[in-house]
């Protein structure tokens, strides 16, 4: 018996994985400093009252979010996975414990948990994206199920991606939640105003 067909989404995945992978660890580096000066940029020319940050901590091919977690004014909450479709986020500092899931992902030990009265906003990972804010994920649904109950209260969603992760269109689907920006070293794209 044949394994099945793997679908368009499957398949995007697959090129725009490739794309992030074939960077060098230099550019990846220089191109995550850029993102990083356009994440500052943005925060402070939109969001200047907004100090409470959802931040993910990067895979390896992923734009490094490490740096950022030590920006000083902000309060910092990081993702922690439960049977991947239970996500909740805990406050992190410089003396916060991580462990390595049973995905690869960096997740907090401890901390006391973001509730939806303390808003902010989420830096999102992405495989993909498209001009108008769809997002394409690992395909394990995490954000995708978080955001689709969390959504309104956040401020912001913004994707993190290197430029080469760009898609013409990225597939969707009911439940998915579109960013308001995506930020790659290149530009500032606003997908939603």
């Amino acid at each position: 018996m044949n394994p099945p067909e793997p679908s368009a989404k499957q398949k995007l995945r697959r090129r725009l994985m490739a794309a992030r992978a074939a960077m060098s660890a230099g550019q990846r580096a220089e191109y995550s400093a850029r993102i990083h000066q356009r994440l500052r940029a943005l925060l402070q020319s939109r969001f200047a009252r907004q100090h409470t940050l959802l931040c993910y901590l990067a895979l390896p091919a992923e734009v490094e979010t490490r740096p950022i977690l030590a920006w000083p004014g902000y309060r910092f909450f990081a993702p922690r996975v439960h049977r991947h479709t239970q996500m909740h986020w805990l406050r992190v500092d410089a003396t916060t414990r991580w462990q390595r899931s049973r995905w690869g992902v960096e997740e907090p030990i401890q901390g006391n948990a973001w509730r939806a009265e303390d808003g902010g906003i989420l830096l999102c990972p992405l495989t993909g994206f498209d001009r108008t804010g769809n997002r394409l994920g690992m395909g394990k649904g995490c954000f995708d199920l978080w955001l689709s109950s969390h959504a309104h209260a956040l401020q912001a969603i913004v994707g993190l991606a290197f430029s080469c992760q760009e898609a013409d269109s990225i597939p969707v689907e009911p439940h998915d939640v579109p960013m308001h920006f995506v930020l790659t070293e290149k530009e500032c794209i606003a997908c939603l105003n």
